[in-house]
């Protein structure tokens, strides 16, 4: 009897180390990755279309996008963008991302669904509107100072499913 209760107490110790091990590998490749987000259904009216570079800052876990005005690509003259929740941020995994279905998300300086939508430092169009103002507007704007630069003047805030790349 004692014999059988050790191989058993083996047996669940180690499912219980794979388990454990299983979601260690989960939370550092899945690890969500904060960007500035707003509520994708407090969207109203119609936005102004924009086009330019796609830019972006990253440190730790935070990634903060701006669009570089211009023909040209231009570090001095961007724009940050806050994107509808609609974008789910994680960090590159291990696991193929294109197993969660067409939804949108954010990998590392790129933003997928399923295919490609746009990657630093390729040029992208969108539609938007500024983070100013009150309501919902200056919503978008706190939640950009919060986890990206506060000095910045301009940022928009991105009509959802609007930003892709040109001619595609």
């Amino acid at each position: 009897m004692p014999q059988q209760r050790t191989r058993r107490f083996v047996a669940w110790s180690l499912v219980g180390l794979v388990v454990l091990a299983g979601l260690a590998v989960f939370s550092l490749a899945k690890r969500p990755m904060t960007t500035p987000r707003y509520a994708a259904s407090a969207w109203e009216a119609t936005g102004g279309t924009h086009t330019g570079w796609l830019d972006v800052d990253t440190e730790g876990s935070t990634v903060c996008f701006f669009v570089a005005n211009g023909p040209e690509y231009d570090p001095t003259a961007r724009v940050g963008l806050v994107l509808p929740d609609t974008y789910r941020g994680f960090r590159l995994s291990v696991v193929e991302r294109g197993l969660t279905g067409p939804a949108p998300f954010i990998s590392g300086p790129s933003i997928w669904a399923g295919e490609k939508i746009a990657q630093y430092p390729n040029a992208v169009t969108l539609k938007g509107r500024p983070a100013a103002g009150d309501g919902w507007l200056a919503d978008a704007r706190a939640e950009w100072d919060r986890y990206c630069d506060p000095s910045v003047e301009s940022v928009i805030v991105v009509e959802p499913g609007t930003l892709a790349t040109p001619g595609e």
